[in-house]
């Protein structure tokens, strides 16, 4: 829809848009906003399954490193630094992770594709936490984009993060590792009946968010945790770390806790009942995936595979008036490197009779 801002449609089939003076259509009902989420969950479904099939897992032993790095840069006011930690885990020549707390852009995202040393490098937003945009420099120039209004970093920003996280990478390929083992295992974050409603949520549920856990080991040892949540509260991710790390001895600095921005879920928020109804449903969650992740640890072959999936567009529309808001991807836009990454990446682990661990 050309004219939707980007918004959330919660169970009472509200339209909740982050900006009043957008214009905002609405679905007419939850049940259509549902058709939309199936339809395009289906395509991307599809796309994902489609390359995870073709791809052959031959990759026995790799090198892995796991380091990280901490730098200050200016706030978008020019007053104050803005901390930043970003993460790396790499596999060999392969593959590399990098994790960050901020949300990047595309152009941000292809410039350190082609920095990395590495094959295939993932970046992925709220890592560890959750923060405001970083968009690339262009993004800042008149008319701002959505994200370079809302940012809460300096122009220069994301450029800096690249230089930082290529920095990183190099540095990566200094530890070994000789045999990959993987586990994983999920669970569904069961939310209390009593917490709600929260904002708009009713408490009906079309389907349960997954809390996910991926084990990469041996030599060095990292978990990776992925729940379908708009954000993690800071507390909930140091109990998730701290709780991982006395179950399996894995390094803190070792363990990543992400959401993947479910934006048809509530924030870490509310009530204090609320706020340790939350913690508790998404500590029962991480507990029961560690456990299954944890006993499934084998040795394992891994194997990566990209392919496209075209579901994804850029939210930043330009109106007639010259501003840019949120709305479907418009082909000028590519002239400022306003564009959509359609690359889907799927790096996948098999056992050595050919199951997929995860």
């Amino acid at each position: 829809l050309p004219e939707m801002q980007r918004s959330s449609c919660n169970k009472q089939g509200v339209l909740n848009s982050y900006n009043g003076e957008y214009k905002v259509s609405n679905f007419e009902s939850v049940a259509k906003g549902l058709e939309y989420v199936n339809k395009y969950g289906t395509q991307m479904g599809n796309d994902a399954i489609a390359i995870a099939e073709a791809i052959e897992c031959n990759i026995e032993s790799a090198e892995v490193a796991v380091s990280s790095v901490e730098y200050d840069y200016l706030n978008n006011k020019g007053d104050e630094y803005v901390h930043h930690t970003v993460s790396g885990i790499a596999i060999g020549d392969e593959l590399a992770l990098v994790g960050l707390k901020p949300e990047i852009d595309s152009a941000t995202e292809l410039e350190l594709w082609g920095e990395s040393p590495y094959d295939t490098t993932l970046v992925m937003s709220f890592v560890n936490g959750d923060q405001k945009y970083m968009p690339h420099a262009a993004a800042y120039e008149e008319p701002k984009t959505a994200e370079a209004k809302k940012s809460g970093n300096a122009i220069g920003s994301a450029e800096e993060f690249v230089n930082q996280a290529t920095d990183l990478l190099y540095e990566l390929k200094d530890l070994q590792q000789t045999r990959i083992k993987a586990g994983a295992g999920g669970s569904p974050i069961l939310f209390d009946e009593a917490m709600f409603p929260i904002e708009g949520f009713s408490g009906e549920v079309d389907s349960d968010p997954y809390l996910r856990i991926m084990i990469i080991q041996d030599g060095g040892t990292v978990a990776i945790v992925s729940a379908e949540m708009v954000n993690i509260s800071a507390e909930v991710i140091t109990k998730i770390q701290n709780y991982i790390h006395e179950e399996t001895g894995i390094p803190l600095s070792n363990i990543w806790v992400h959401a993947n921005h479910t934006i048809t879920t509530m924030h870490a928020r509310g009530s204090a009942e609320q706020v340790a109804m939350y913690e508790e449903a998404m500590m029962d969650a991480t507990e029961m995936a560690l456990a299954i992740a944890w006993n499934s640890v084998r040795p394992a072959v891994m194997g990566i595979g990209k392919g496209e999936s075209l579901v994804n567009a850029n939210r930043n529309y330009l109106y007639p008036d010259g501003t840019y808001n949120v709305g479907n991807f418009a082909e000028e836009n590519e002239e400022r490197g306003i564009i959509s990454n359609h690359v889907m990446t799927i790096v996948r682990f098999d056992d050595l009779e050919g199951n997929p661990i995860g």
